[in-house]
Parts: C-alpha cells; sequence; structure tokens
C-alpha cells in the first residue's frame, strides 16, 4: 500500500487517484527539494513560457503530496497544467492530458491508428471526429505508459471505439484493465489507464485540484472496457 504525505496528514492509497495541479502550483516549487536530476533538467529548461509552468507545476504537487518516482505513479502535462495520477502498488498506471489544438486529426489518425480506428474517424462528424481523436489520443498515451510500451506501439495496438453505452478497446495484454478519460476544463481531455489484477473493478475515488486542494468535479467523457 502506497502511503502519501502531505501537510501534516497521510493518505494511504487504496484506490485510484487524480490530482490536477492548476497553473498557480508553479510558484510553490521549491527548487531545492528537487532531485539531482531534475535540478539539472529545471536549470538547463529552455522551452517556453508556458511548458516550464507545466513542468514546475507536475514537480509541485509531487512535492505537495510527497511522492517522487514510484513504479505505481505516472505524470502528464498541458495547457498549463499538470496531472499525476497514483494507484494502489499492485497497479500499474498511465496518464495523459492533451488540449484541443487546431490540427488535421484525420491526417494523424491515418498516419498513427489503427486501420478500423481510421475509417471511423472519416466517418465521424466534425465535432465528434476531434472528440473521438483526442479520446483515443490520450488513452493510447496513457496505457503506453501503464504497459511500458513505446509510444509509437501503443498508437497501433491499443484500440477504440464508442458504443451505446461507452467505449470499448482492444489492449496488448492479458491482464485486467480499466480506463477513464474526464474533461477537467473545456477543450482539456484527461485519461486514466490502469493495468493488473483488481483492475477492472477500479474506480477513481479520489479527484483533486490543487491548490487549493478541492475536489474536482470533471465531466467524465468515456468510461472505457475490454472488447
Amino acid at each position: 500500500m502506497t502511503v502519501l504525505h502531505f501537510g501534516a496528514k497521510q493518505l494511504k492509497v487504496q484506490d485510484l487517484q487524480l490530482w490536477l495541479a492548476t497553473p498557480d502550483a508553479a510558484q510553490q516549487m521549491n527548487p531545492g527539494r528537487l532531485s539531482i536530476v531534475d535540478g539539472r533538467r529545471w536549470e538547463s529548461l529552455r522551452c517556453g513560457h508556458r511548458k516550464r509552468v507545466e513542468w514546475a507545476a507536475s514537480r509541485a504537487l509531487m512535492q505537495y503530496l510527497g511522492v517522487d518516482k514510484m513504479d505505481n505513479l505516472s505524470l502528464s502535462h498541458a495547457a498549463s497544467h499538470a496531472v499525476v495520477a497514483v494507484a494502489p502498488t499492485s497497479l500499474r498506471i498511465g496518464v495523459d492530458i492533451e488540449a484541443v489544438q487546431p490540427r488535421d486529426v484525420r491526417r494523424l489518425a491515418a498516419l498513427c491508428f489503427a486501420r478500423d480506428e481510421v475509417n471511423a474517424t472519416l466517418a465521424s462528424s466534425w465535432f465528434d471526429e476531434l472528440c473521438d481523436f483526442y479520446i483515443r489520443w490520450t488513452l493510447k498515451e496513457a496505457f503506453a505508459k501503464a504497459l511500458r510500451r513505446p509510444l509509437v506501439t501503443s498508437l497501433r495496438e491499443c484500440c477504440f471505439w464508442p458504443r451505446a453505452d461507452g467505449w470499448s478497446g482492444r489492449v496488448p495484454t492479458k491482464a485486467p484493465w480499466n480506463a477513464v478519460v474526464y474533461e477537467p476544463r473545456r477543450g482539456v481531455f484527461l485519461a486514466a489507464a490502469i493495468v493488473g489484477n483488481g483492475a477492472r473493478h477500479q474506480d477513481v475515488s479520489v479527484r483533486q485540484e490543487w491548490p487549493p486542494g478541492r475536489r474536482a468535479d470533471w465531466r467524465l467523457i468515456a468510461g472505457v472496457s475490454p472488447c
């Protein structure tokens, strides 16, 4: 069982938890508490201001939670936000967050997705096409992290389709799995994938935004289960 330390409290991780760091979190990062590797990365980070904010927000949240590198932790950042996912030690976790941007999703789908997914994209309306693309993309990246596989492999081998009561998928693992996609902000997609025994019955019991540390009421976009 994983124990998170923050403030004067300890939180035992028995269920999947998603913590979203807002842009204000970046100001709370303490460079003196960074690991040697992250300290060097921070000093050498020469990307744009937004990317620096996202990176700092992710490390500030990890410092707040009292976690560093763990097998059952995953992080991602986009749209000046960062998300950290933590799961029980019996499970593998992957998370991805993406902001909708103007792009040729049909071309990207044709390059990266499986053929039947591409055909489904071509048959969609413009709005559904854009939404479906980001659902699939975030799920594939989340599973790439959870399964410890290269993203290029996950893009082709992890496949997902909408159905009347949710989404179904095919993932290259014999282990049980489960996944969800939320929209924490308008035009922002957040996917979490969990793999391992008990994963199919695992719910996101904790969704928090920090700072200031409040329960998040995010819109559920898709719940995904095996075909």
